[in-house]
């Protein structure tokens, strides 16, 4: 039981010497774009933290990141969709991405056969 004891504090003692805390874990979140008679469902996620956004299409067997040149500092990043239907039943959509500490919005430029792009809203005067 004494070797234990010291054993688990030597490595108490590593881990401090280390920097002492442990990272967090990343927090994502997501969003659904629906689909309909003629579009896949499309699924989004964000990386809370730094704002990265990944989107996948249903029929594909990954996610591509939605391009961010430069990337946004570190913040609180929330993403939200807005989805509409013509009669015809094709479907218009957008995303948009705020930083909840900044305030800074982002709407994703692009679709179709060119890639998903951020491009930064001016801000409110």
């Amino acid at each position: 039981m004494k070797h234990l004891a010291l054993a688990l504090a030597a490595g108490s003692i590593a881990l401090a010497g280390a920097g002492g805390t442990l990272a967090a874990p990343a927090r994502y979140e997501g969003v659904v774009i629906p689909a309909t008679s003629v579009q896949n469902t499309g699924f989004f996620r964000v990386n809370v933290a730094t704002g990265q956004v990944w989107v996948w299409w249903a029929g594909s067997t990954q996610f591509a990141a939605v391009v961010d040149t430069p990337p946004p500092p570190p913040g609180e990043y929330h993403i939200f969709p807005g989805v509409w239907t013509a009669p015809d039943a094709k479907v218009s959509w957008s995303l948009n991405r705020l930083d909840a500490l900044s305030g800074r919005t982002w709407v994703a430029t692009g679709g179709g056969a060119a890639p998903l792009v951020w491009t930064e809203l001016t801000p409110p005067k």
